[in-house]
């Protein structure tokens, strides 16, 4: 299968578990009315912290609940800063990240940086399904995990519940669509805002300390890598829904892992550039059939003429097999264009929660 084996499904996998928890926290907190740009900061918060928790505990588990610790408590100053004082929720989740950076930076140097203290500890253990592990293909793939990987896609479920099918789950939803009923039914939608950012630090904290001590075991300066600007553009990509979550998180997870195979694979395969071609035929079919396409309008002319050049031309190439090289870097970009794309294609039919960013203002505040 070249390469997309079973190593790569299981790289995928790995790869998704991290955006999948960021992402289910920013979905609560979205659905709320609150975009976290900050995400990514409540993260690198986990990582850190985390990493810090297992030298002085020694406990994996224990680390992990740190790293979820840390993300709540920076995730009180999203809160009181887009809550309380009403400011640009954007502007206040850049602060946060900038904040991040520089407090785990600097608690870095000053903590491990030329210490003995500063050792690789041992990560979270892999966790073999008994009867499942040994299924060719999949046994590899999918059943000889880490924990937190069966436990990021058990949690989906757990989250659409909460949020569709209690009372708590409503409120958030009100407070998102309709702030003003909520608060006629007796609720409060800023509490319900905070509950929700909070909850999305809790997640985003455990998911940045599945990256440093459960995945390679220590801490990297500013080691979570975008994943968290990631888990927000799923949250958008998957038009605010669990199961769109999941598969959008999937996307930017296999893509994440086939870059990582591709920079040390010499020429790029046949296999990809027969994606390459699917992936343009099936955005061309889809865009002629589901979407109403207009002959008239030059911008969807001038697009579906691309496409399908793309596609045939890709398609050629995966029989003629130039040999091409591309640089790293390039690689290294392939989840964001990719997560462009995906916003550039979904952006216009999404239907954001009707309060998204928009501060909840009374006439007496």
């Amino acid at each position: 299968m070249g390469v997309f084996d079973a190593v790569w499904v299981a790289a995928a996998l790995a790869a998704t578990a991290p955006l999948l928890l960021a992402g289910m926290g920013e979905l609560i907190s979205q659905r709320a009315g609150v975009i976290n740009v900050g995400l990514e900061g409540m993260m690198l918060f986990g990582a850190f912290f985390s990493y810090w928790a297992a030298l002085e505990f020694g406990t994996i588990w224990g680390a992990m609940l740190v790293g979820a610790v840390a993300g709540v408590a920076i995730a009180a100053v999203m809160a009181f800063f887009s809550i309380n004082t009403n400011s640009d929720q954007i502007v206040v989740g850049i602060g946060v990240l900038i904040l991040a950076i520089g407090v785990t930076s600097s608690a870095f140097r000053a903590l491990f940086e030329g210490s003995e203290r500063a050792t690789i500890i041992k990560p979270m253990g892999r966790l073999e399904i008994p009867g499942l592990e040994s299924i060719p293909f999949l046994g590899e793939a999918v059943f000889r995990q880490r924990p937190v990987v069966y436990l990021s896609f058990l949690l989906l479920p757990v989250v659409w519940f909460v949020l569709y099918r209690t009372t708590w789950g409503l409120a958030v939803r009100a407070a998102g669509d309709l702030p003003d009923a909520a608060e006629t039914a007796g609720l409060s939608p800023r509490r319900i805002r905070w509950l929700a950012t909070l909850a999305a630090g809790a997640f985003a904290g455990w998911a940045g300390a599945f990256l440093s001590v459960g995945e390679v075991g220590i801490f990297l300066n500013q080691m979570t890598s975008g994943r968290g600007f990631l888990a927000v553009a799923a949250v958008i990509f998957g038009m605010w829904r669990v199961s769109g979550l999941m598969w959008a998180c999937l996307l930017f997870g296999a893509t994440t892992a086939l870059q990582r195979r591709l920079q040390i694979i010499p020429d790029l395969p046949r296999e990809v550039w027969l994606l390459l071609a699917i992936v343009a035929g099936v955005s061309l079919v889809y865009m002629l059939v589901r979407r109403r396409f207009d002959w008239q309008n030059r911008w969807h002319v001038v697009t579906a003429v691309a496409l399908a050049a793309v596609s045939i031309t890709t398609l050629v190439l995966s029989f003629v097999q130039p040999g091409i090289t591309l640089p790293s870097e390039l690689w290294l970009s392939m989840p964001f264009v990719v997560t462009i794309a995906a916003l550039a294609i979904m952006g216009a039919r999404a239907a954001a929660p009707r309060y998204l960013a928009i501060p909840l203002i009374r006439e007496h505040d």
